[in-house]
């Protein structure tokens, strides 16, 4: 399965502790708490019922029966509303004072089973982590969120855990996954593969080596990295029945030729694109919002004009759960001439996606022009049911550094053009809503004309009956 070797970890460990608790054709009412938008568990549970539930939402997820927004630690379910509840990588971003009533809601809501996973507190991995911050930091030039939050937070304790599922007569089995020096090594990689996309499609294929061949070999209780708790409400759960016997660890020098060789193809691609300037870039979002690190690049080469043109195929085929797709057409101010973008789906189909597209752009004396030195097209939505496999882009412009004198005074003109325009179109208004008003006015003393005429000629009508 291509996703990130980290989220594997994660989704399946779960997907193996609950199918050795499952019984013959049973399937489970399951509630993901934290899960973002990503739905990873349903491509490793695909026949059971899933919920999600996150105390944040997009429009998107709110609109969805399979959201529920809310919050972990106060849950407005009855007890044991689900048969197994899970949270992955979530207990250690709940502030340390909530932290108990995350661990008894958890339990109190599920009827069967709860699974939760998260790093501990340990000197070796707080280090570890704020080195692979460091990596990220040194790219991006701001600190990655989520360790960020881990530092702020500090780790949850593996002992107080477990201590607290003890003296609350908790029944629980735990087991750790993920060496600590695997964990940075490829995190470290994820990030740097950012700096040049064009080594991503290899730094996927760790990815899948990890995912393959290391994954059932990674579980050790001392040099870990998570830990992996599993409540036994009403089920029993075997650790044997997922852990190997005998752990193979053979792949160790496999994995440092990987890394090797990733590093070795960095510097080529860093040596060859040193003089380079301008790029563009194409996002992908899959739950998680568009980050540095879920992009692919194309190098533009520039005429000493400033002018560009570029024909680049973009391939998706490697990379699962696309929501969204954003083009950046290039790192700088720029009049674009002309754009195509177009995408070859799953079954073949092509489709423009630029039909729908949102731009950030002005057209100023006919022409496309993004003011922004970070210009962004938010593309037409993705069809997760016929995913996308390829993007194909072309394109031809000019960039600039500083816009041009008479593209400035073009877009002050129109602008100004645009204010008058609209200031007449409110004076229209202004006259319109004043001659309603009037209209209204004329009515209202029409009819209450001819309702005191009608009852003038009813009176006399009854004077004259009398008389």
């Amino acid at each position: 399965m291509k996703i990130p070797f980290d989220q594997y970890q994660r989704y399946k460990n779960t997907q193996k502790i609950i199918n050795s608790v499952r019984r013959d054709g049973e399937h489970f009412k399951i509630l993901e708490v934290g899960a973002n938008e990503h739905r990873n568990l349903e491509h490793f549970l695909p026949d059971d019922d899933i919920k999600y539930l996150d105390i944040k939402l997009s429009d998107d997820c709110l609109n969805s029966p399979q959201y529920i927004l809310g919050d972990a630690t106060d849950m407005q379910f009855e007890d044991n509303y689900f048969d197994i509840i899970v949270a992955l990588d979530v207990y250690e971003h709940i502030p340390p004072e909530r932290r108990e009533n995350f661990l008894s809601e958890i339990n109190r809501v599920c009827k069967n089973n709860f699974i939760i996973c998260a790093p501990m507190q340990s000197e070796r991995i707080q280090r570890a982590e704020e080195r692979v911050n460091e990596v990220y930091k040194t790219i991006n030039s701001k600190d990655f969120i989520w360790l960020k939050e881990h530092s702020d937070n500090v780790l949850p304790s593996l002992d107080w855990t477990k201590e607290f599922f003890k003296e609350n007569n908790i029944k629980f089995k735990s087991f750790c996954h993920g060496t600590l020096e695997i964990w940075e090594i490829l995190m470290s990689i994820t990030f740097f593969s950012t700096l040049y996309p064009q080594a991503y499609s290899y730094r996927i294929m760790i990815d899948e080596f990890y995912n393959d061949e290391i994954f059932e070999n990674d579980y050790n209780d001392e040099d870990f990295y998570r830990a992996f708790f599993v409540g036994e409400k009403s089920r029993a759960f075997d650790i044997n029945s997922i852990i190997k016997e005998r752990q193979d660890t053979s792949w160790r020098y496999s994995l440092n030729i990987l890394k090797d060789n990733f590093f070795n193809l960095l510097n080529i691609t860093c040596f060859r694109h040193r003089d380079a300037k301008y790029f563009a870039e194409l996002f992908y979002d899959t739950g998680s919002g568009f980050s540095q690190v879920d992009r692919l690049e194309a190098m533009l080469n520039i005429d000493g004009h400033g002018y560009f043109s570029i024909g680049k195929k973009f391939s998706l085929s490697r990379i699962s759960g696309i929501k969204r797709l954003r083009f950046d057409p290039v790192n700088s101010s720029c009049v674009i001439d002309g754009i195509s973008v177009t995408a070859t789906r799953q079954s073949g189909e092509i489709v423009d996606l630029l039909t729908k597209a949102k731009y950030g752009f002005k057209t100023i004396s006919g022409k496309t022009v993004f003011i922004s030195n970070d210009p962004q097209i938010l593309l037409d939505t993705v069809d997760e049911s016929d995913p996308i496999v390829e993007v194909d882009i072309s394109m031809s412009g000019t960039v600039y550094d500083n816009l041009p004198d008479y593209l400035i005074d073009a877009y002050e003109s129109d602008m100004a053009n645009l204010k008058n325009k609209l200031s007449k179109e409110k004076m229209k208004n202004m006259e319109l809503k004043s001659k309603v008003t009037a209209l209204q006015r004329f009515e209202d003393e029409v009819k209450s004309s001819m309702f005191f005429k009608f009852k003038k000629v009813k009176t006399e009508k009854k004077r004259k009956g009398k008389n």
